[in-house]
């Protein structure tokens, strides 16, 4: 709109103020209401994060056509990229993973026997404390049944699959069906995807843009720190659980534990739980050593098995928290352990799947705008935020970005 065309009075300071904030309520009350509509974008919004550096490589290194060109030429090989991993996840991997997953669901049933022959004997044990015998059965209410727990945590982790895919198939057109509703929540996802991938520079430009002046080198700052955040979790996780998945995998192939493509695949997913998702990747590893032989080492079996394959794993992790860790996730996060786990379970209860998976950089995020607030409200006088490095400090001693 143009500004000459307004003839009316300015607005009072105290009337810009009530207006701004009852735009904002306004603004948050539809974001409240409109909750469903929010997974389908952030993930449009991180899948396209994450394929953007084949449009940035595109649209430096082609030797022909203007910028706009090779950043459509970019966006299409992007696209085509993401494509093409897909139809490889559903052809090759799928089924090689269903494969396995088959071969884990015929090893649970004397998994469960095992685990409950075990359990129902350390019930039957008694303990003797100054004379007097105390039955464990007796504390605990008898024997277990182990399966029926397993049945439990397995609703349970269908559960938390369904939260995690389930943003891709909001019912859209719910009368229609529900794969019909999956494949046209794709669709938009991926149409999504591809505007974001064209036309993410200009969103920043156009949120500069209509930045205040005086203000617009504080959002410039900002937006730089929150993409040294994002650019550190998210493409550092993703390659911290490749790189996990793979060794893991290579590891219960060398010492003999059954299944090791679903103990790899694991591995990779949980590592998307911060602090807890290695030590949740351990159990299943661990049980299976302790009730199943060595198919490769013979004579590993048993508790020794078990104790071997918790230091293998331990050890994997320790050497990722010390060489992984530091070189591709940097210091963006710098989050102590407890908060990260704090942020995990509100993340689990806010939003299930996504909020766990998000719920890291989320927090960094926000403190790092709560700091710039805090640091406003404290500024003594006009001039540059004491703490806060100006976008020029940041342009020259910018240091290299993590993975």
């Amino acid at each position: 709109m143009d500004a000459q065309f307004i003839t009316s009075p300015a607005w009072s300071p105290r009337t810009r103020r009530t207006v701004a904030l009852i735009a904002l309520l306004v603004v948050g009350v539809f974001a409240w209401r409109l909750g469903d509509m929010w997974p389908p974008i952030i993930i449009a919004l991180v899948l396209a994060y994450l394929l953007s550096p084949i449009v940035g490589l595109a649209e430096r290194w082609l030797p022909f056509g203007n910028r706009r060109a090779r950043r459509m030429i970019g966006t299409v090989l992007g696209f085509v990229t993401a494509i093409l991993a897909i139809v490889i996840v559903l052809l090759i991997i799928v089924p090689a993973i269903g494969a396995q997953l088959r071969q884990f669901g015929d090893v649970l049933p004397a998994l469960y026997n095992q685990i409950e022959r075990l359990v129902n004997d350390l019930l039957a044990m008694s303990i003797t404390i100054g004379g007097q015998t105390i039955r464990l059965q007796e504390i605990f209410g008898g024997s277990v049944d182990v399966e029926r727990a397993f049945t439990l945590a397995e609703r349970d982790l269908a559960t938390f699959m369904r939260s995690l895919l389930g943003p891709l198939a909001t019912p859209v057109l719910g009368a229609v069906g529900t794969a019909l509703s999956g494949i046209i929540s794709a669709i938009f996802v991926l149409t999504m995807v591809f505007y974001l991938m064209r036309d993410g520079p200009r969103f920043i430009e156009e949120i500069l843009r209509i930045v205040p002046a005086p203000y617009r080198d504080d959002v410039q700052y900002l937006l730089h720190r929150l993409g040294q955040i994002w650019n550190a979790y998210l493409r550092g996780q993703l390659l911290l659980c490749l790189t996990m998945g793979v060794v893991v995998f290579m590891a219960a192939t060398i010492l003999g534990l059954r299944n090791p493509v679903v103990l790899g695949l694991l591995s990779g997913v949980l590592e998307f739980i911060p602090n807890l998702g290695p030590a949740l990747a351990l159990i299943p590893a661990a049980l299976f050593a302790l009730f199943f032989p060595s198919q490769t080492i013979p004579g590993l079996e048993g508790v020794f098995f078990m104790l071997v394959v918790i230091v293998v794993w331990t050890g994997l992790q320790n050497l990722e928290a010390i060489f992984l860790v530091p070189r591709i996730m940097g210091n963006s996060l710098d989050l102590h352990p407890f908060i990260v786990i704090v942020a995990v379970i509100g993340g689990a209860t806010l939003a299930g799947a996504l909020g766990v998976i998000l719920a890291a950089p989320v927090v960094a995020s926000l403190r790092l705008l709560g700091g710039y607030l805090y640091l406003k409200l404290m500024q003594p006088e006009p001039g540059p935020l004491a703490g806060l490095q100006t976008i020029d400090d940041v342009r020259i001693g910018q240091q290299e970005e993590p993975v």
